[in-house]
This record gives structure tokens, C-alpha cells and sequence, in this order.
């Protein structure tokens, strides 16, 4: 079975840094909480209840504590949303779990 899907809408997110970013973003399982990585940092926002994405992106994201890893490009949510995962791209490279404290 195929599935297939359409681009049909986006939003501007603004972000200043010194590298051409975001690099990798996820919103969490709920919906409710996002996540966009760059270089240097990661940005987290909790939407308001009912808020789209477009108003959510609006406000500045919260800045997390970060350790700069090399090329690191990837970001998620784990299931539970209670954590995320980060991970640089190229071979035999680590999974970071970052835990919500």
C-alpha cells in the first residue's frame, strides 16, 4: 500500500545563528511540546491549549541545556515524550538520551 502526501501549508520560524539552521526539529507524541535543533542549541516551546503552530513559532523557544556535538543534525522525541534523543551524522556515532528532569 502506498501512501502518499501533499505539502500544503507552512510556517516562518525565526532563528538567528551563525550556521544555516534549524538542522532537525520534532513536536513530541501529545502535540503539545516542540523541539528544533541547531548547531549550537536546542529550542523547546510548549503550545498554549488549542494554538497552532504558526502563533507557537511566534514566541521565543526556551533555549535547553545542550553539549555542542559534531554535525549533529538529528533530534526526536522518544515515545514516551518524557525524553529526546540526539544524534550527529556519519558512522559509529552516539545516541544521546536527554532526560526531563
Amino acid at each position: 500500500m502506498k501512501t502518499q502526501y501533499a505539502c500544503i501549508s507552512g510556517t516562518d520560524v525565526s532563528i538567528t545563528s551563525q550556521n544555516q539552521d534549524p538542522v532537525g526539529g520534532d513536536i513530541s507524541p501529545n502535540g503539545q511540546e516542540i523541539l528544533l535543533k541547531t548547531y549550537d542549541y536546542i529550542l523547546y516551546w510548549k503550545r498554549e491549549s488549542e494554538e497552532n503552530l504558526s502563533n507557537t513559532f511566534k514566541r521565543s523557544g526556551i533555549r535547553l541545556p545542550y553539549t555542542r556535538e559534531m554535525q549533529g543534525e538529528a533530534i526526536c522525541w522518544s515515545v514516551s515524550g518524557n525524553s529526546f534523543y540526539t544524534l550527529s551524522e556519519g558512522k559509529n556515532r552516539t545516541l544521546w538520551l536527554h532526560e526531563r528532569l
